[in-house]
């Protein structure tokens, strides 16, 4: 009766496993030195300076490209993010004009932190867009 019940799971763990192999194997290497450019989908070499910035503030990065929320994201260093997003002088092709929507949204943030109202407003689908393409840039290339 128990070796009903093992026979199914050993199946579905040996399944697993195999499809785990498959995609490793399936994954190109990359030399050290490559990295993906997010916004072409093209592998370009060296390191990229957006990357350089961020990986020398991982904690900060993590949400650097995340919108703010009123009463919502706790002791949120906004002069971080800001100050992090000032050192980048490079972004990926075609990414210029989301860094500096970004900017103009930490800026407005900042200067409205304890306006619930206008931190909401600045919060357009630009800056979402904006923000998304920025942060998945990072994770694609960076990370």
């Amino acid at each position: 009766m128990q070796l009903r019940k093992i026979i199914p799971v050993l199946a579905l763990a040996a399944a697993v496993s195999a499809t785990t192999v498959a995609c490793s194997a399936a994954a190109p290497e990359r030399p050290a030195s490559e990295t993906t450019d997010a916004a072409a989908g093209q592998t370009t070499e060296g390191g990229p300076e957006f990357c350089e910035v961020l990986l020398s503030d991982t904690s900060t990065a993590a949400t650097v490209f995340v919108v703010m929320i009123p009463d919502m994201n706790g002791d949120v260093d906004l002069a971080g993010r800001a100050e992090l997003v000032d050192r980048i002088e490079s972004v990926p092709d075609g990414l210029e004009d989301d860094l500096e929507t970004w900017r103009g949204y930490l800026d407005a943030v900042a200067a409205n932190v304890d306006d619930p109202a206008a931190v909401f407003a600045a919060h357009t689908d630009e800056v979402e867009a904006a923000g998304s393409a920025l942060f998945d840039a990072y994770t694609d290339s960076c990370l």
